[in-house]
């Protein structure tokens, strides 16, 4: 083995041995955490249409690699979680919800609309027999 091979071996043991010993970790997010980002993210993206996973890297300083992991963990974070990853579902339910208050305001103007109409009748038509 080679000097260079010899102190890389060395350093590449010296940085696993310094590691265990202190216990080193990533930081553990809870699942309130974890539901605050993924909601960044799909906010983010129904805002912008994508982007959302870089933006939610750079905001909290996390890993890609983290927030792909939970977006692709789906349903569940955990313990009593709620993370949603199908960003096309929320779009189309956003979709449907936007759509179903439309129907009903509409059917409001309309019900409105008919008693308008009947009173414009009945004045049309006491206006004309007055004549």
């Amino acid at each position: 083995m080679s000097t260079k091979a010899k102190k890389a071996a060395k350093k590449a043991a010296k940085k696993t041995t310094a590691r265990k010993r202190s216990g080193m970790r990533g930081k553990r997010y809870s699942v309130e955490e974890k539901q605050e980002i993924i909601d960044f993210v799909i906010a983010y993206n129904a805002e912008n249409g994508r982007g959302g996973q870089s933006a939610a890297v750079k905001k909290y300083g996390l890993s890609a690699l983290t927030v792909g992991a939970w977006l692709k963990k789906g349903g569940n974070a955990g313990k009593g979680g709620r993370i949603t990853s199908s960003f096309a579902t929320i779009a189309i339910n956003k979709k449907v919800s936007e759509l179903i208050d439309l129907g009903d305001s509409i059917r409001k103007a309309e019900v409105e609309l008919e008693k308008l109409r009947a009173r414009y009748s009945m004045l049309s038509s006491n206006i004309r027999s007055s004549i």
